[in-house]
């Protein structure tokens, strides 16, 4: 006996397939297979800036999942200046066709400063097209409690967080929505609003190439100690989703597929 098949859900079924081609999903809470030592190197993670500063480690209760995790330290770095760690997670303009929107986001503590410090030190994600040569967009966050965004024009902007303390893991996340052609910034998933700067969550680059694990260190002021911190990374993952449009359409597709079968 023969079996049709509903119009709609042959829609449903190749709405699906288009969307899902060329997703990206990438998460890590570096686990095994890392192992405790220098991340580059470590499963085709590589690094740039002080990349020495960049390691896996497994210090008791400072993980914020399982055991392991990602630390930095400041103090090896001369004067001021940051390092930088990736994973490339290329994404053409064809492929963010059908899944559009890239979200970044990871982990990170200011986990502990050198006495007397009174440089800033930070932590965050940085991320940049697919040459390399672009920066997409970028948040940090400070041991002085701020949280500064960078754009994809260079521009940057800074707000203070309410109760921000050592030693405490904040979420720090990105969208890049290359349908809308726009950034938004999350702070422990709570939106940052940019409305008020006039163009600057503009996102006029068409390819994604990665999203860096960055940490920084500023210059010294006048007459302070040299000072450093060390910072943590963990939970890192970069994904991208269809436009929310796409979802609802989705929706509503199985929505009359199931109306069909029940008629």
């Amino acid at each position: 006996m023969s079996t049709r098949i509903a119009p709609a859900v042959i829609a449903f079924t190749l709405a699906l397939n288009s969307l899902s081609s060329g997703a990206l999903s990438y998460s890590t809470s570096f686990e095994s297979p890392f192992t405790v030592g220098a991340l580059p190197g470590q499963q085709t993670w590589t690094a740039g800036g002080f990349s020495n500063s960049f390691s896996v480690s497994n210090t008791a209760g400072q993980a914020r999942t399982g055991s392991q995790f990602v630390s930095v330290n400041t103090g090896n770095f001369s004067g001021n200046g940051g390092a930088w760690s990736w994973k490339d997670t290329p994404q053409t303009a064809a492929e963010l066709a059908s899944q559009p929107i890239v979200t970044a986001s990871a982990w990170v503590k200011v986990f502990s400063a050198t006495s007397g410090a009174t440089r800033i030190s930070g932590a965050g994600i940085d991320a940049y097209d697919a040459a390399g040569t672009d920066r997409l967009g970028a948040i940090r966050l400070g041991s002085d409690g701020k949280v500064t965004l960078f754009n994809n024009s260079g521009s940057s902007a800074s707000i203070g967080i309410v109760g921000f303390t050592l030693n405490t893991w904040y979420k720090v996340s990105i969208d890049f929505d290359y349908g809308a052609g726009k950034l938004r910034w999350y702070f422990n998933d709570v939106g940052i609003n940019t409305s008020a700067i006039a163009g600057f969550d503009a996102l006029t680059s068409t390819n994604f190439g990665d999203a860096d694990l960055f940490a920084f260190r500023s210059a010294s002021p006048t007459g302070s100690s040299t000072g450093s911190h060390v910072l943590h990374f963990d939970d890192f993952s970069v994904v991208t989703t269809p436009a929310p449009g796409a979802i609802a359409l989705l929706g509503a597709a199985g929505l009359v597929r199931s109306r069909r079968r029940r008629s």
